[in-house]
């Protein structure tokens, strides 16, 4: 009766050795992946070019304020105390409205990264799932989720191939 037990314990650890046999396992580095495929660069430049003329006024308006400051100081010996006053308000003031519109600004370009980011990572998705279909895996993990693997099994350069031009 013990054989019996032992051997009806057995037969399912024999049958999940011969499916891992036939289970062809991948891993992929995302980031690497991220970090290597051209739509990377090509979102770079887009959110520059979404962003430059908020930039370019933030800029200007920053180098007038610079500019107003050292005629204030420049003009001090000579200016009365309302005049002071007036000039330090306004340099506060104006600060004050940069440093909001700079913030904005910020905001509006990490919001527009992570959208980016997003259909990045759904591009990235669908490059692992051509390159797991076109290899014959059954399954890809992650870079990170496992501590060892044979080069053999990393699909990442394929799939950074497969990521091919910005406009794929």
């Amino acid at each position: 009766m013990k054989k019996f037990a032992v051997l009806l314990a057995l037969v399912p650890a024999l049958a999940m050795a011969e499916a891992s046999a036939e289970l062809k396992i991948a891993v992929v580095d995302i980031q690497e992946v991220a970090a290597k495929s051209p739509q990377r660069e090509a979102i770079g430049e887009k959110l520059k070019a979404e962003f430059k003329d908020r930039m370019d006024a933030l800029k200007k308006m920053d180098t007038e304020i610079r500019a107003q400051a050292e005629k204030a100081q420049k003009d001090a010996p000579t200016m009365t105390e309302q005049q002071k006053v007036d000039a330090q308000r306004s340099l506060q003031s104006k600060g004050s409205d940069l440093q909001l519109k700079d913030k904005a600004l910020k905001e509006d370009y990490q919001r527009r990264g992570a959208e980016e980011q997003r259909v990045l990572m759904g591009k990235i998705s669908q490059a692992i799932s051509a390159v797991a279909a076109k290899e014959g895996v059954q399954m890809v993990l992650t870079r990170d989720a496992v501590p060892y693997v044979q080069p053999q099994f990393d699909i990442t350069a394929k799939v950074i191939q497969a990521m091919g031009t910005p406009g794929k």
